[in-house]
C-alpha cells in the first residue's frame, strides 16, 4: 500500500549538493576578490613609481650639472629607492641620456622600474 506524499520537502542529498555548489561558488568569488585586490595594489605601486620617476626626470633635467644622485622617498606607507645617472652624449652638444631606476619592496618580492630618457634640456 502506497501513501500519497503530501508535503514536498528536500531530501538530505539535495541539501548537501546545494551546499557543496554554493561553497564552491563562494570560494571562487573570494579568490577572485583577492586577485583583484593584489592587482590593484601592484598597479598603485607602479603608478607611484612612475610619479617618482617623472619627478626625478624633471629634477635631473633642470640641474644637468648633477650627473648621479640617489635617495629614497616615502609615499603612502611605501619606501621607494631611486637613483639616476645622467650622461652627456659626446656627439650631440645638448643631448643628455638619463638612466633612472626606482625600486620598492613588497611582502613577496622586490620590484623595480627602469627607464632610459633622452633629453635636449639645457
Amino acid at each position: 500500500m502506497r501513501f500519497p506524499r503530501k508535503n514536498k520537502a528536500f531530501t538530505l542529498l539535495e541539501v548537501l549538493i546545494t551546499i557543496a555548489i554554493i561553497s564552491v561558488a563562494v570560494v571562487f568569488i573570494y579568490k577572485g576578490f583577492s586577485v583583484i585586490i593584489a592587482a590593484t595594489s601592484k598597479s598603485q605601486d607602479i603608478l607611484l613609481a612612475c610619479y617618482l620617476a617623472e619627478e626625478k626626470f624633471w629634477e635631473a633635467s633642470r640641474n644637468p650639472s648633477v650627473t648621479t644622485a640617489e635617495g629614497q622617498e616615502d609615499m603612502q606607507n611605501r619606501v621607494f629607492k631611486w637613483q639616476y645617472v645622467l650622461e652627456k652624449d659626446p656627439q650631440a652638444l645638448d643631448l643628455n641620456e638619463l638612466f633612472l631606476t626606482v625600486n620598492w619592496q613588497t611582502r613577496k618580492s622586490t620590484n623595480s622600474l627602469n627607464l632610459d630618457f633622452f633629453s635636449y634640456v639645457k
